[in-house]
């Protein structure tokens, strides 16, 4: 027995999926490829255009300048700075704020010594940084022991513990028990050096202040005109 034969059918002849694409269809939908390509990529990568810019804005930029160096990074090259924070201590920044002011413009070796006998609390988690700031800035920057002092010194407001504090007639009070940090910036002697050669040359440019403008007087007579 011969098995089944099956007939394909085929589409009507009033059919749309049986015409042929027109150029204008195709123009279309092209189109419309490459605006989702476009949408696709500023999704994947939002900064596309900013980033593959910034080489171009570069060298732009270097053209202007003409291979000179600002101020800025003339000083970055030839002085060395480290800057390091402390955890959170568990004290306020009312507290802290007097200490980071008694140590900044001081030597290092001298602001280890002041932390030493200080009567405050926080005072040994000070000391315990500057020590911890001195050997991170031997080993990573290559600054000598003796020659570095404390540039800056700010305190940064962290979160709040909250503790249950028990009182009479089974009353409960919640205390919020602050957490601060500190941050020191630690400098060369170099440095300072630079800062006192700079304000003493912009006195010396400085034009003398005279009381009286450098001309001729007229009018003066011996005798009062009222």
């Amino acid at each position: 027995m011969l098995p089944p034969v099956f007939e394909k059918g085929g589409l009507a002849s009033t059919s749309v999926f049986g015409s042929e694409p027109t150029e204008e269809a195709s123009a279309s939908s092209t189109s419309i490829r490459a605006i989702t390509t476009q949408e696709y990529l500023s999704f994947v990568d939002p900064t596309r255009s900013a980033t593959w810019s910034w080489p171009k804005r570069f060298a732009a930029r270097q053209h202007r300048r003409r291979g000179r160096l600002t101020r800025q990074m003339r000083i970055l090259q030839t002085e060395r700075s480290h800057t390091a924070k402390s955890h959170w201590i568990k004290t306020s920044v009312k507290k802290l704020a007097p200490l980071a002011r008694q140590i900044s413009g001081l030597p290092l070796n001298d602001a280890i010594v002041q932390m030493r006998f200080s009567p405050k609390k926080a005072s040994t988690d000070v000391m315990n940084l500057l020590g911890e700031a001195r050997m991170e800035a031997m080993v990573r920057r290559g600054m000598t022991d003796g020659e570095m002092f404390v540039s800056q010194a700010w305190v940064g407001r962290g979160t709040y513990e909250k503790e249950i504090s028990h009182r009479a007639r089974g009353r409960i009070d919640m205390l919020r028990k602050p957490y601060t940090s500190i941050t020191v910036v630690l400098k060369e002697n170099a440095t300072r050096e630079r800062i006192e050669r700079e304000k003493r040359e912009k006195k010396e440019r400085k034009r003398v202040w005279v009381h009286l403008p450098n001309k001729q007087i007229y009018g003066q007579q011996q005798y009062y005109q009222w």
